[in-house]
């Protein structure tokens, strides 16, 4: 600290820069400084921002229970429905080899339909 008149000014100059600098890393928050760098946000929206974090995550687990709890139950209906559905049909007709197939795979016909022009041909988009 200065503490007589007698110092010089370098010195004084000196002491006065230590005073600044302390305190300076004192009191102001060091932070890493580039252009993406949002100066508004304080330590309570940083706080929010981790309980959003936190409940969205919460969030994720819970649904993904959910969906894993509605996949295993859509399994097992179906194949209770399909089992009970082979069970009254008459095993001596060809019928349920069909039933069996359509119910099995997927023959759901995807494909465009060809389109008629003005001129009478058909195209396929």
């Amino acid at each position: 600290m200065i503490s007589n008149n007698t110092m010089s000014a370098d010195a004084a100059a000196e002491e006065i820069t230590k005073v600044y600098k302390n305190t300076a890393e004192e009191t102001l928050v060091k932070r890493r400084i580039c252009r993406h760098s949002k100066h508004f946000i304080t330590e309570e929206l940083k706080s929010l921002r981790t309980k959003i974090k936190e409940a969205r995550k919460n969030f994720k687990k819970k649904l993904q229970d959910v969906l894993d709890k509605y996949c295993n139950t859509l399994d097992a209906e179906q194949e209770k429905w399909l089992t009970k559905k082979c069970e009254s049909l008459d095993h001596t007709d060809n019928n349920i080899w069909r039933f069996i197939d359509k119910a099995v795979n997927d023959h759901t016909d995807n494909t465009v339909q060809p389109i008629r022009l003005s001129t009478g041909e058909y195209t396929n988009m």
